[in-house]
């Protein structure tokens, strides 16, 4: 195995978060050790919560998640990511009103730090709706619009350390499909992690029993209503900041 090389620090990162190489792989090290404590999540698990959800992404064969793996590096045990160099383009943006695109749709009308009307809006594509399914399923506490890689028609999520939570948590920016019914491609990926034994078994090497309980409970409950889930009301629908 190739030693990780650390090249820099991404300083804006919740948790310390580390530029590297393996050889001539550039990747994400995010240290166990590194883990900021939250007070609703385990402390030091927010690594295996990363590869979980990678696991999901696999399972559903969407690969909306970039390689991920728990390695060793400089500051011990973490999680290891393959390196996405994204485009310019933004999948989500904020835009001032009158400048929204064809193909995008409003998440949000808000104001600016100086009183400005500006939109949250997101792009309408079948590869960012998989992101937002993938999300309902995982129960993802964060998805930023800057968890949002482009890199020419294929999007990328990242940061999924606070998933998998068995209380509802989904705070996400990808809210433009709310009540559209899903294709018969997305049952039948959902229907396949559903039944999909040795994943339920991969997960429960990463996160608890009754986590993964409560994952197979949400795809069976999206199975069942058909549609992409609303907001629930009982916890923030959009993380802060937006982006």
């Amino acid at each position: 195995m190739a030693e990780l090389i650390l090249e820099g620090r991404l300083t804006t990162a919740s948790n310390a978060t580390f530029l590297g190489r393996l050889d001539d792989l550039q990747v994400v090290y995010k240290p166990i050790a590194g883990e900021r404590p939250l007070w609703d999540f385990p402390q030091g698990h927010l690594a295996h919560r990363e590869l979980a959800t990678y696991a999901v992404s696999e399972a559903l064969g969407w690969h909306v998640v970039p390689r991920t793996w728990l390695g060793d590096g400089p500051h011990g045990p973490g999680m290891v990511q393959e390196w996405i160099e994204e485009d310019a383009y933004a999948a989500v943006d904020v835009v001032l009103p009158g400048e929204q695109q064809p193909g995008q749709v409003v998440v949000l009308e808000a104001r600016d730090e100086t009183g400005r009307p500006v939109l949250l809006v997101h792009e309408e594509s079948a590869a960012l709706r998989r992101i937002a399914l993938l999300d309902v399923l995982v129960n993802n506490a964060d998805r930023k619009g800057g968890h949002v890689l482009s890199r020419g028609d294929a999007r990328f999520g990242i940061d999924h350390g606070v998933t998998f939570h068995t209380d509802p948590k989904l705070r996400t920016v990808l809210w433009g499909w709310i009540g559209d019914p899903l294709t018969v491609d997305e049952t039948a990926a959902i229907e396949q992690v559903l039944h999909d034994g040795a994943l339920h078994d991969s997960l429960r090497a990463l996160v608890a029993d009754a986590e993964v309980e409560a994952f197979l409970a949400r795809a069976a409950t999206l199975l069942t209503a058909g549609a992409f889930p609303a907001p629930t009301g009982d916890w923030p629908a959009i993380p802060w900041p937006a982006l």
